[in-house]
């Protein structure tokens, strides 16, 4: 059930090992594949053996070998950090721009402006479908053509 942390982290680093080899087969030169291989059955026979001591030596041989073949760049971790930063703010903006945007309206007055209902009377006949339709898609316009008899009367338009 508790697995002693050298055990643990010795299990790990075998299966980074084992990663790196399969990652890097086509560029290692042999003799450092096979180094690295060595290393690897070294640290499984202390594994079966279960001598701590030994499990602790393999372990930092096998991880001094890989650190010497894939150098930690510190510069990597402060660029990817940075990255997600930023895709963060980026990401939190343009939610709170389009979606959540809170506005407080003073007054029912302003309601229509807000939600960009504006109406221009026009005598000129409205566009063809066409044309409606390209204007709803780019620039959100709809257009309502109300047209009443000589002796209708409108009281109130909604």
């Amino acid at each position: 059930m508790f697995t002693r942390r050298d055990i643990k982290h010795s299990k790990l680093l075998l299966r980074h090992a084992q990663k790196y080899l399969r990652y890097k087969a086509d560029v290692l030169d042999t003799a450092t594949r096979e180094e690295i291989e060595a290393a690897m059955r070294r640290l499984q026979a202390a594994l079966r053996q279960r001598d701590h001591k030994q499990i602790e030596a393999r372990a930092e041989a096998l991880d001094a070998n890989l650190h010497r073949l894939a150098p930690i760049t510190w510069e990597s971790h402060w660029r990817e950090n940075c990255e997600v930063i930023l895709v963060a703010i980026v990401v939190a903006v343009g939610i709170r721009s389009y979606f959540l945007q809170p506005f407080k309206i003073p007054t029912g007055s302003m309601q229509p402006t807000l939600n960009g209902i504006i109406g221009y009377p026009s005598e000129a006949p409205a566009p063809n479908i066409l044309q409606r339709v390209e204007e709803f898609v780019v620039r959100g316009r709809n257009y309502i053509d109300v047209v009443s008899k000589e002796d209708d009367q409108v009281l109130q338009v909604e």
